[in-house]
């Protein structure tokens, strides 16, 4: 009972929150249910700061590498955002807290000038088009940012079913490159040239 409301506490302050700092206890490792946290930040579109507390012990111990190397990889599905190291107890790495959630907050709420978008997109496109399947490539014609809070990045294309997931991947990296896009998650929406069409009517 009392793991079932704690759960429930957490889902109600992630969904009330626009940052969330995901506090891991860095001396025994990522957990499931540090996983499954992470999992939900990402899906409610919630911006995220990772917290490796209890550094000190894992210094001490002499595998802070190792230990850091472990919760990027079990905690890869918000890879986008800032790992930081520090400790509660001498108080080391904890000055980093608030700027990183300034910066990945001012992410999670940033608008990219559509002119720059369609720029970048020209110059992906140009050096890596996306791939064939089934005979027929996509063909991408405008991208637009739809929204913020989490950014969503709208493109406007032939067939959105040609749409390759790895493809998806490298455009949601491209302009995370390009554009800063720490500590957020990004919505990749693929539209067919008619609703391109119609938007401009």
């Amino acid at each position: 009972g009392v793991e079932f409301y704690s759960q429930v506490r957490v889902w109600k302050a992630i969904d009330r929150a626009q940052v969330v700092l995901l506090v891991i206890d860095a001396s025994m490792g990522v957990t499931e249910q540090d996983q499954r946290i992470a999992a939900r930040v990402k899906d409610d579109g919630r911006a995220c700061v990772v917290v490796l507390n209890k550094w000190d012990l894992v210094k001490a111990a002499g595998n802070a590498q190792v230990v850091f190397e472990d919760a990027r990889e079990k905690l890869h599905f918000v890879s986008y955002a800032p790992f930081l190291r520090v400790s509660g107890l001498t108080g080391s790495g904890v000055s980093r807290l608030l700027p990183a959630v300034d910066r990945v907050k001012a992410a999670w709420e940033s608008r990219v000038q559509t002119a720059h978008l369609n720029e970048l997109l020209r110059r992906v496109l140009s050096q890596t088009p996306p791939p064939s399947r089934r005979g027929r490539r996509l063909q991408m014609y405008y991208l637009t940012q739809a929204r913020t809070a989490p950014p969503q990045f709208v493109f406007f294309v032939n067939r959105p079913d040609l749409a390759d997931p790895a493809y998806e991947r490298f455009l949601e990296r491209k302009i995370r490159e390009s554009f800063a896009f720490e500590g957020t998650p990004i919505r990749i929406v693929l539209r067919s040239r008619r609703a391109m069409e119609r938007r401009r009517r």
